[in-house]
């Protein structure tokens, strides 16, 4: 009961939201392409969402850190491009703005099936066999996280030629960003995930250097997506 209490308190406070940042946006003169995306908030902006909404004061916006607009930049999310994200059971249009965020309005379940959720998505299972050749090295977390994680575009070409230059596990250096941003989704090194590079599933261990790509997954080896018809599961 209380768990439905906070639930219909948010939606509440949502719609109040969305309604006044609606109105303001609605004389804007500037040209807002969308992008097919979702976009998965870590957990300390999603924080930064309920607090902003829970005070009632920021109209549907919300500022983001140099760091935070990095990442947007990183996947090619620009300054006044929309796209979709999720805040407790409600999928929202948002757009970025030059300082941050603004929430827009509550897009239909019809339309969020065909979008890609991004940097990272939960699976349903992995298969054990993703740990076979994996490397041990003391002092690092070797779970196998259920989880694709999508790379830049610029990460996944160099992920790419390193590749189609070696016969073997392909090892790929990062920047400090992108081990920050695995950091924030709580990817830590050692983890072994599966990845989507240029539309293709790869086993993919984190190192202190980088990445450790072993091979592409096939057939029954991709993991599962998990499928929902409630908007908080992408």
């Amino acid at each position: 009961m209380k768990r439905f209490h906070q639930i219909k308190q948010s939606a509440a406070i949502l719609s109040f939201v969305l309604i006044a940042s609606g109105t303001a946006g609605a004389s804007s003169v500037h040209e807002h392409a969308t992008v097919p995306v979702k976009w998965e908030f870590s957990k300390t902006i999603q924080s930064k969402i309920d607090r902003s909404l829970q005070e009632k004061i920021s109209m549907g916006t919300l500022g983001l850190s140099k760091f935070e607009q990095r990442k947007l930049d990183h996947y090619g999310i620009k300054v006044n491009n929309r796209f979709q994200s999720h805040y407790k059971g409600h999928v929202m249009d948002v757009e970025r703005t030059t300082m941050g965020l603004r929430v827009i309005g509550v897009t239909g379940m019809s339309r969020i099936a065909a979008t890609e959720t991004i940097p990272i998505r939960k699976l349903e299972t992995i298969d054990a066999v993703m740990m076979s050749g994996s490397e041990d090295h003391a002092g690092h977390d070797h779970a196998v996280r259920k989880v694709e994680w999508t790379f830049g575009h610029g990460t996944q070409a160099k992920i790419m030629n390193r590749l189609n230059s070696t016969s073997g596990p392909a090892l790929v250096g990062l920047s400090g960003f992108e081990h920050t941003l695995l950091d924030e989704y709580g990817i830590r090194i050692g983890n072994t995930f599966q990845a989507d590079v240029m539309g293709l599933p790869y086993l993919v261990t984190r190192t202190s250097g980088g990445l450790r790509v072993d091979r592409k997954l096939q057939g029954g080896m991709v993991a599962e997506r998990p499928v929902s018809g409630h908007a908080d599961r992408f």
